[in-house]
């Protein structure tokens, strides 16, 4: 038998299916700022590894400039001289690294500098490394011994691997005595030579003193 329709409201297809389209619209953009999220995690991860990897390299870099430098008394003209050592022993450097931060270039000698920006000594000699990259460094804090200076870095081009080396000792300074305090008579020449004198200076001190009471 039929049944009545009546008093009951007509499906509306369009509005379900704007609604549908809504829901869709709002599904891709949480997506997408998940995607985003994941992507900005993934970034940073990435640059925290690279940071690592300057770090192992630069350090490569600066023990090999030291190495070289106690062999042979100068500082490397090139990278590539890291690479061989003259007197036959094995190598400063296994290979030559690239900046892991920048683009690789070629220094100015043409050998491959991978990016490094070369820190020269006044005789031209290499005395270390730092990274060409302008980039903020994540890393802040709980860097090795001797690379404290990097905690105030404002970019990686600020990380500087250089090799100082220690400053040859100046000879001891002789060993200064009192002089023998002139009397009253002597007040010109304890005016000309002080009473913290060498044992040179004292002894002429003296000769001067004879000469001066004799005439």
């Amino acid at each position: 038998m039929p049944i009545s329709t009546a008093g009951k409201t007509p499906s509306r297809p369009g509005r379900q299916r704007g609604f549908t389209y809504a829901l869709v619209l709002v599904a891709i953009f949480l997506l997408g700022i998940a995607s985003q999220r994941a992507e900005t995690s993934n970034t940073r991860r990435l640059q925290v590894d690279r940071e690592q990897e300057l770090l192992f390299r630069g350090l490569a870099y600066r023990q090999a400039i030291a190495q070289f430098h106690a062999a042979l008394g100068r500082y490397p003209r090139t990278l590539d001289e890291l690479l061989k050592d003259p007197r036959g022993q094995r190598p400063y450097l296994r290979q030559l690294y690239r900046d892991p931060m920048a683009e690789p270039t070629r220094d100015l000698s043409g050998a491959a500098a991978a990016g490094w920006r070369l820190m020269r000594a006044a005789d031209g000699g290499i005395v270390g490394v730092a990274s060409s990259s302008t980039q903020e460094p994540i890393k802040k804090a709980n860097f090795p011994p001797g690379l404290e200076a990097f905690e105030d870095a404002r970019s990686y081009a600020q990380w500087v691997f250089e090799h100082k080396a220690l400053r040859p000792r100046t000879p001891a300074l002789a060993r200064r005595m009192p002089c023998e305090r002139p009397g009253l008579t002597d007040v010109v020449i304890s005016q000309l030579v002080t009473n913290n004198a060498t044992a040179d200076e004292c002894s002429k001190l003296t000769d001067v003193q004879s000469q001066w009471r004799r005439g």
